[in-house]
């Protein structure tokens, strides 16, 4: 007898050498069914472990696929497969009154599983926080440890403070084009009739004098005339102010105009109110400074100081005065904003007059600061710390002076008056309000 091992391999008993065996005949294999020679490992296996399997017949095994083949005809045929189970049952949704027909073909399959919508799908957009911080994570339980899910990207900024939170309130004029300062200023008009114009003249924007890369009024003002005035002949200087300074800057249309409003200066009858923030407080809460005033001159540029014994008899004197008040005053930070009018106004004369005259310099003002020297103001620990700037940063602070308003005489009596005013910059009042100088 032949013997069987575990995966149904026969082994014949051993024979004498030479004796001769008798083959038995090989039985026919079944219709259907794979010869051992033909037969496939897994087939293989299934005859050995699992007759009931390998009984069945190729034509049973071919009959079943063959049910389950799909119709050619069916376009999904590459992607379904037919199932003997019962056909699904459709749901019916009742139909609206108010509904509109269903766009969706009653012979497409796949209807059941789609409605209607009267409008356009909306899709449902995640919840975007409005609070910074708002949870924007939902834990998840994974195993016995609690994982948080991270849904939207966590960014956090850093809060602008010191000198890049003042910085960042003045407009960049040093950045752009002549076309972007034309339209800028056109913005800027404050102020218009037959004879006059004015602007609001935004701060280190200077009149003439500046370098090739910064901004300039004089190299774009026949160009900003055919936008804000294109009948006037042309613009003709008034009232100019120091870069660093902000607020009115007042031309003529005509010369006879400019002539005239010229004139009117000379005589005390145009006069210009400045607010500025200073560096300590005056002794006098009202006065009016009458310090004669001389220019020094010092290459291209100048000075104006205040008249004493050794002064060059050669230069002009000028007899000017500047009157002030007191509007708010910080003792223990030791600063105050002051409104200041000059009569018969000269270059640099408010300057000269608060810094050099009263010990009181304007803020950021280094060149008026201390008689003989340009050395940066060395402001109060309180000042620096409301400004949360550091001693070195006292250089890059802007310039507090800005011509609020004037009163333009419109007839020859000078009864009637125009009064101009241009708003104070924003970080102008963002500083009045660190420094307490705000009237409450």
């Amino acid at each position: 007898m032949a013997s069987d091992d575990f995966f149904g391999i026969q082994y014949q008993p051993s024979t004498a050498t030479g004796a001769p065996t008798a083959e038995k005949p090989q039985p026919k294999p079944e219709k259907g069914r794979l010869t051992p020679e033909k037969q496939s490992g897994t087939e293989f296996l299934d005859s050995a472990f699992f007759p009931e399997i390998a009984s069945r017949s190729r034509e049973e095994v071919s009959g079943n696929i063959a049910q389950n083949v799909v119709e050619p005809d069916d376009p999904y045929a590459d992607y379904f497969k037919k199932t003997d189970g019962p056909p699904r049952q459709q749901k019916h949704v009742p139909a609206s009154e108010n509904a509109s027909p269903s766009l969706i073909d009653s012979d497409d399959p796949y209807a059941d599983y789609f409605t209607k919508t009267d409008g356009p799908i909306k899709p449902k957009t995640p919840k975007i926080p409005t609070n910074v911080n708002e949870e924007l994570t939902e834990p998840r339980n994974i195993g016995q440890k609690r994982v948080p899910i991270i849904r939207a990207v966590q960014l956090e900024y850093a809060p602008i403070t010191g000198l890049d939170s003042i910085t960042a309130m003045i407009e960049p004029v040093w950045k752009y084009t002549p076309s972007q300062l034309i339209n800028m200023m056109a913005e800027r008009v404050v102020y218009e009739n037959d004879e006059l114009i004015a602007f609001d003249k935004p701060y280190q924007m200077a009149y003439s004098g500046a370098k090739k890369t910064q901004a300039q009024v004089d190299r774009i003002l026949q160009d900003l005339k055919k936008v804000v005035a294109p009948n006037a002949e042309r613009l003709y200087l008034v009232r100019a102010l120091d870069k660093a300074s902000t607020g009115i800057l007042l031309f003529a249309k005509t010369v006879e105009a400019q002539k005239r409003y010229l004139a009117m200066m000379s005589d005390g009858k145009l006069n210009f109110e400045y607010r500025t923030i200073v560096k300590g407080v005056p002794k006098e809460r009202n006065a009016v400074i009458s310090i004669p005033l001389w220019k020094h001159l010092k290459g291209q540029d100048f000075e104006m100081r205040p008249l004493i014994d050794d002064h060059p008899r050669k230069e002009r004197i000028f007899y000017r005065s500047t009157e002030y008040d007191v509007l708010t005053r910080n003792t223990e930070l030791a600063c105050s904003y002051l409104r200041v009018t000059p009569m018969k106004e000269v270059p640099h004369q408010v300057r000269s007059h608060l810094g050099f005259g009263i010990g009181c310099p304007i803020l950021g003002d280094h060149k008026y600061n201390k008689f003989g020297t340009r050395l940066p103001q060395k402001l109060s620990d309180g000042i620096l710390k409301q400004l949360e700037i550091k001693k070195n940063e006292t250089k890059k602070l802007p310039f507090f002076l800005h011509c609020r308003q004037v009163d333009i005489p419109l007839n020859a009596s000078g009864q009637r008056f125009a009064t101009v005013k241009a708003p104070t910059p924003e970080f102008f009042q963002f500083v009045l309000r660190r420094l307490s100088l705000l009237r409450k």
